[in-house]
């Protein structure tokens, strides 16, 4: 028997769960992001450059 589909995640698709790949690095310290892809981050979370 398989678990019902979340409506919540009906929308992820492969392309949108890797890209949560390389944020989970910055996290961890593993990788630093690239001046624009920190720039897209601040402006996606509302926030500076700064604070990231």
């Amino acid at each position: 028997m398989t678990a019902p589909a979340s409506p919540a995640f009906d929308c992820l698709t492969k392309d949108h769960l890797n890209s949560y790949v390389p944020i989970g690095r910055y996290e961890t310290g593993k990788a630093k992001p690239a001046a624009d892809m920190l720039s897209k981050l601040a402006k996606a979370l509302d926030t500076t450059t700064d604070y990231l």
